[in-house]
């Protein structure tokens, strides 16, 4: 059995992009990207605020993958591997999905609703 396969996230879902799988772990701040032709592991790190929980899923839009901690820390890679592009830290716990609207993010902390993007 392959390393990455006893790590699977109990409740995040996955993301696929292109030939990427990304799974973001429950605990720790991990996240493993894997090979979705060959089902080898590409890589594994730790991403955002050390040691944070990732209940959300990631997402991905305009190149970028979006990665939001139960912390309120959002981490933005760049799409196809882990490299942190930005970070912002919103200050409440986050358990809702970040949702990609358009050409904004939206994200939902315990007390607010906040979106990113260009002025309307």
């Amino acid at each position: 059995m392959s390393e990455w396969l006893r790590s699977i996230p109990q409740l995040p879902s996955p993301l696929v992009l292109g030939d990427v799988y990304y799974l973001a772990s429950d605990q720790g701040g991990l996240v493993t990207t894997i090979s979705a032709s060959t089902g080898e592991r590409i890589a594994k790190a730790r991403v955002g605020d050390a040691g944070d929980a990732y209940f959300t899923s990631p997402v991905a839009g305009d190149g970028k993958v979006y990665l939001l901690g139960e912390s309120g820390v959002l981490t933005v890679l760049r799409a196809g591997g882990l490299e942190e592009l930005h970070r912002a830290d919103f200050g409440e716990a986050c358990f809702a999905t970040p949702a990609l609207v358009d050409d904004s993010v939206w994200i939902r902390t315990d007390g607010h609703l906040y979106r990113l993007g260009a002025r309307r």
